[in-house]
């Protein structure tokens, strides 16, 4: 093995220890009350978000019902087909096989953040130690770990997709980088397809920025076809997902009473400037540490890493832009903010690798440790009171599954008590817990949903029931 690689024994336990964290954290985590459970039924275009689920609802329960759901939602709800494809699938299979999948997803995502940092060439010889950063990266200040990373629509729709756009667009970072290596799949259109029907405030800056390149290329000599196929694909399924005739159906339900669009605009702008606020606080010693960096390694860096330096800043700038575009989305939920902060953390990762490259520091050896023996502890103590929180919540569910199958007969109205994470394991878990909560209005859409996925009359929360059981709740 030459020199600078390190041998992939350490590598492979690093991602095995990652997979099973992540897996047991998805085993642990049922499927979340509301959108999970809506989605476990056939799409016909009559239910949807904010209304119950009608009587005649019927389960998923064939690939012939996931892919005529698909279909109708496309044509009545949404235009995210290929996020909607797999969400549908695996709620009909059902979220055992979910879990293998979305553990293997979150290592996919540390690993082209790996490959991204160090120029975009997929190799499995990634230094253990800056796996653990990029898990660490992930884990500590990602605002929506839990609807992100566990649950089955989340993570379908902010994972995957950033998963399959990543790995879309470190083929131009190569190519940008050493021009020749982009080292395309032949199916490049259709991976381009697939990245652009995914998310509509996502996609525009990539598209922007790949013609740009492409244009920048052709003024330095040929263009690679591969290129201009997987821009084509990228701008196709974009187009997709914005023509989608859901897109105008949801449009004109939002724009309805209340939740008007248009006269709206004032009160959704303070409560989206409280939201933008908090993101970009959570990502202050991220950008404090990239400015600082940029200016000290902008002087000593030679050309190839001055390149990489660019690419760093083009993903901080998709943060930033990606991030502001949510003030034009009819609604900025903290969750959305998840794509922008693997830009940033995939730009803060470039940096590190481009001093490591310059053996140079912004810290003495002594804080470095320090900063070591800090985070570990953090790490070590927020997944422990995480992993107490996801057991009594899978406790939690697994009673509530037997109260309800002993009062599935009974056609009442179940009431249990909510599990409700108390303040001081909220913030020594660090947030990394969703609580699991019903309405007391039996009527909601999110109580509908369950109660039709399991056969009962309704369910509601009850501030006097006494199950299931929860360890910390009021008796």
């Amino acid at each position: 093995m030459s020199k600078g690689q390190y041998p992939p024994l350490g590598t492979t336990l690093t991602l095995i220890f990652i997979y099973a964290f992540m897996f047991g954290l998805n085993f642990l985590q049922p499927l979340a009350i509301g959108d999970d459970y809506l989605y476990s039924f056939v799409w016909t275009g009559e239910q949807g978000f904010f209304t119950p689920l009608p009587e005649d609802a019927r389960r998923l329960s064939s690939l012939a019902d996931v892919f005529s759901s698909l279909w109708e939602h496309y044509f009545t709800h949404a235009g995210r087909t290929v996020i909607f494809l797999p969400i549908f699938f695996f709620l009909w299979v059902g979220k055992e096989f979910f879990n293998f999948f979305n553990a293997t997803l979150t290592l996919l995502l540390v690993l082209e953040i790996a490959w991204i940092a160090e120029g975009g060439k997929a190799k499995l010889t990634v230094k253990p130690t800056r796996i653990l950063f990029i898990f660490f990266l992930l884990w500590t200040f990602t605002l929506v770990f839990a609807p992100a990373f566990l649950w089955v629509t989340g993570s379908l729709n902010y994972l995957w997709p950033t998963v399959l756009l990543l790995e879309f667009l470190r083929r131009y970072e190569r190519e940008f980088l050493v021009p020749g290596e982009g080292n395309a799949p032949p199916y490049m259109f259709g991976l381009g397809l697939m990245a652009g029907w995914t998310n509509e405030n996502t996609i525009w800056f990539f598209i922007i920025l790949v013609g740009l390149f492409i244009r920048r290329r052709r003024r330095e000599g040929k263009v690679p076809t591969w290129m201009v196929v997987g821009l084509l694909g990228l701008i196709l399924g974009y187009v997709l997902l914005l023509a989608a005739p859901g897109n105008m159906v949801r449009w004109a339900e939002d724009s309805q009473g209340s939740n008007n669009y248009i006269t709206d605009f004032g009160t959704r702008a303070y409560k989206y400037s409280i939201t933008l606020l908090l993101v970009f606080f959570d990502q202050f010693i991220l950008w404090y540490f990239l400015l600082r960096s940029w200016w000290r390694l902008k002087a000593q860096a030679a050309p190839g890493d001055f390149a990489l330096m660019q690419v760093a800043k083009i993903f901080a700038v998709a943060d930033l832009a990606i991030t502001l575009v949510m003030y034009l989305s009819p609604e900025f939920p903290m969750r959305s903010s998840f794509p922008g902060m693997v830009y940033i953390f995939i730009a803060v990762t470039v940096i590190v690798e481009v001093q490591q490259r310059l053996s140079l520091s912004l810290l003495t050896k002594n804080a470095r440790r320090l900063l070591y023996a800090v985070g570990t502890l953090y790490m070590v103590i927020t997944a422990v009171f995480s992993y107490y929180a996801m057991t009594m919540k899978w406790q939690y569910s697994v009673e509530l599954n037997t109260l309800v199958a002993r009062e599935k007969g009974e056609n009442k109205i179940i009431e249990v008590q909510n599990m409700t994470i108390p303040d001081w394991l909220d913030k020594a878990s660090a947030k990394h817990v969703a609580n699991m909560q019903f309405k007391e209005d039996p009527n909601s859409w999110q109580n509908v949903a369950y109660a039709r996925y399991h056969g009962i009359k309704g369910i509601k929360s009850s501030p006097h029931a006494k199950e299931p059981f929860v360890p910390w709740g009021d008796r």
